[in-house]
């Protein structure tokens, strides 16, 4: 029987180190722009860690895709929209338009007022 030598079990076991360190480091690079974005607030409000969260296995497929809109912000609220439009409106100046409040139309405003 041939005894493994210590050089021939760091070899073995490189790749799976390797893979581990590069996940890790884009882990951390992605968590450290996450938290010193100036977008993406109401993602960091449900994101801490990177993974799929497998709730979104568990409901229908235009549902996954509004909820997940919701959470990159890719939607059509005019938070989102308001800076972007030819008549820029400040950040602070975007008013629900639906009930005519003076609340600011974000993701909080339409889902839960």
């Amino acid at each position: 029987m041939c005894a493994t030598t210590p050089e021939v079990s760091i070899f073995k076991h490189f790749p799976i180190a390797y893979k581990n360190a590069i996940i890790n480091e884009f882990k951390n690079s992605w968590l450290l722009s996450l938290s010193t974005s100036s977008v993406l607030c109401t993602y960091r409000l449900f994101k801490n860690d990177f993974y799929f969260p497998t709730y979104l296995d568990c409901v229908p497929r235009k549902t996954r895709v509004a909820i997940t809109k919701l959470r990159l912000s890719s939607h059509q609220l005019r938070v989102e929209t308001g800076g972007y439009a030819s008549n820029r409106t400040p950040h602070n100046e975007i008013y629900c338009l639906m009930c005519n409040s003076i609340d600011l139309e974000d993701e909080y405003h339409f889902l839960l007022i």
